[in-house]
């Protein structure tokens, strides 16, 4: 990672206290050392969308598929799956992060904020990620926009 203010991979990076920790980051699947790894994580890739794996117990994996699935994934170019110019020139890699959760061991809200010409814009909020997927989108005032047909408004107000 870089330093608060530094220019780190073509985004302005503004300080780890707003990111997900990072536990590593690997640029082949099998340099993973799995009994490195706390119990719960997530590996995901940094050059798509939607290429994550949610890991609540190692000890029921198949670390064997969870590496050949993230080979895959590093062999693909998700810009040319879905035209998503800012995936296009990435250096794939897996990204390993912890997995967070509140008390009662629920997912926490999955808080997600647009900027356009380096100004936030919209916030787009997941609840229930994994039983009753909600998503709502909120402008800079908090009113609420968009909703995503293929999941469920939020019930946010």
């Amino acid at each position: 990672m870089g330093e608060e203010g530094a220019l780190v991979g073509g985004a302005f990076f503004i300080g780890s206290r707003y990111l997900v920790p990072l536990i590593n980051h690997y640029e082949k699947a099998e340099d993973i050392d799995f009994d490195k790894l706390p119990q719960e994580f997530v590996l995901k890739m940094n050059h798509g969308s939607g290429w994550n794996l949610i890991v609540l117990d190692k000890n029921k994996i198949n670390r064997n598929s969870v590496k050949h699935q993230l080979e895959k994934w590093m062999k693909l170019n998700y810009y040319d799956i879905g035209r998503e110019w800012q995936y296009k020139s990435i250096k794939p890699l897996i990204l390993c992060e912890e997995f967070l959760f509140n008390p009662d061991h629920t997912p926490i809200r999955d808080y997600k904020v647009f900027c356009f010409n380096g100004k936030a814009q919209f916030v787009q909020i997941d609840l229930d990620r994994f039983t009753n997927h909600r998503r709502q989108f909120y402008d800079r005032d908090w009113k609420c926009q968009l909703q995503e047909e293929a999941v469920k408004a939020s019930d946010l107000q």
